[in-house]
């Protein structure tokens, strides 16, 4: 059985040939006194088909060397490894031929992340997003958030791919942000990958920015928003043509009265802004943005927006 049907196996059953493909020895020696090596497994992932070890150590180079099991360990039979260093590449062969390549530094497992991500990009097509990413090594994965902001700082989760959980061949994976072009709430789409355990450990990969290629070039409002799921706080997004420029907000009711007055230093592209009304009465509010040269205004109603 190849190790590409093994993972498939892996997909569908628990099985223990499952377990051992994903787990390497937790630590190894060469103290017997024969010479020999020994690879040690915790009771639970030791697997029951091994036939050889590569050794590709920092002074030790051995191919295809035999082992025998003992217990919860495999050992080298008739090799003279006493003086190897422990510290390298271990690489187990198994009956069908597959293989599982470990780590080790001094004799101890360099347990990896859980997720080798080796590969991570998007792309805009139209008015989607294109996302692809690869793994070359999986663990207990149990898939992965995908995150959007238009700010670089304010993330949202907008869906969750599975993961394979355990595997050792190369993953490809890919989502469509459909028609986000149109409904963005900046020039920018920013993403991100939260990869998920089964227990619930996550890891972030990095930041990717791709340019949405819109046409803002003027001092303006592009979207008004709902921060979160409150009902009385909003989140207001504003083009902003110069590098830094201090930008005038004011809020009125419809009476006239006068509900928030303040200043913010405003960057070049996508600026954005929180308005709290949770102590406030009615629905419907003026908001006015001014930088000096341009004066925005516009009405908000409350119950219109998204």
């Amino acid at each position: 059985m190849t190790a590409e049907k093994i993972i498939t196996l892996c997909l569908f059953s628990l099985t223990s040939i499952c377990t051992a493909l994903g787990q390497c020895p937790s630590t190894m020696a060469n103290d017997n006194g024969n010479g020999d090596i020994t690879l040690f497994f915790e009771p639970s992932t030791t697997p029951n088909d091994l036939a050889s070890v590569t050794f590709d150590l920092e002074n030790l180079n051995a191919e295809n060397v035999p082992l025998q099991r003992f217990g919860n360990s495999y050992q080298t039979m008739g090799g003279d490894f006493s003086t190897a260093t422990l510290t390298g590449d271990v690489t187990l062969v198994y009956d069908d031929g597959s293989t599982l390549t470990c780590n080790f530094i001094e004799g101890v497992f360099n347990d990896p992340t859980p997720v080798d991500l080796i590969a991570w990009s998007g792309s805009r097509i139209s008015n989607d997003i294109e996302l692809q990413w690869s793994t070359a090594w999986e663990e207990n994965n149990a898939g992965f958030q995908i995150q959007r902001s238009f700010d670089a700082q304010r993330f949202e989760v907008i869906a969750m791919v599975n993961g394979f959980g355990n595997s050792v061949v190369e993953i490809n994976y890919n989502y469509t942000d459909i028609d986000i072009r149109n409904r963005a709430l900046g020039s920018t789409a920013y993403y991100r990958l939260i990869q998920v355990d089964f227990d619930g450990t996550q890891t972030t990969s990095e930041v990717i920015a791709i340019d949405l290629e819109l046409d803002y070039s003027d001092f303006e409002i592009t979207k008004v928003t709902r921060v979160g799921i409150s009902e009385r706080s909003i989140s207001v997004y504003f083009y902003n043509p110069v590098s830094i420029q201090k930008v005038n907000i004011l809020v009125a009711d419809i009476q006239g009265q006068i509900i928030e007055r303040r200043s913010i230093q405003a960057s070049r592209g996508i600026n954005v802004f929180d308005l709290g009304f949770q102590n406030t009465k009615g629905n419907l509010f003026f908001l006015s943005i001014d930088n000096g040269k341009t004066l925005l205004t516009k009405k908000i109603s409350m119950h219109n927006i998204e």
